[in-house]
């Protein structure tokens, strides 16, 4: 019988604010004392205007680097985006207009 490959991964959300972002640091601290590696580093973002223009790249980076995966939950927003109405065959797909 042919041994089925398996991976289990080990995976942490540890904000230190209420930014949503995990911390790396932190993290590295309780991987070292208990003797952990994580595997994924959850982050939280909202998803608006200002997370598509000052998106945590350094982060994502430092997470990289320590050998895990970032897992980005993305909660839109959309109040809070601009909306483009513009658009006149997509106003006749969706048979109404959208107004902010």
């Amino acid at each position: 019988m042919k041994e089925k490959n398996s991976r289990e991964y080990l995976g942490i959300f540890h904000p230190q604010e209420i930014s949503g972002l995990s911390d790396i640091q932190e993290i590295n601290l309780l991987e070292n004392k208990f003797n952990v590696n994580f595997h994924i580093i959850s982050f939280y973002l909202a998803w608006n205007q200002e997370s598509l223009t000052n998106f945590p790249e350094k982060l994502m980076e430092a997470t990289y680097e320590k050998n895990a995966i970032p897992m980005i939950t993305w909660e839109p927003w959309v109040s809070e985006l601009q909306v483009d109405d513009t658009i006149p065959a997509l106003k006749e797909k969706l048979g109404f207009e959208i107004y902010c």
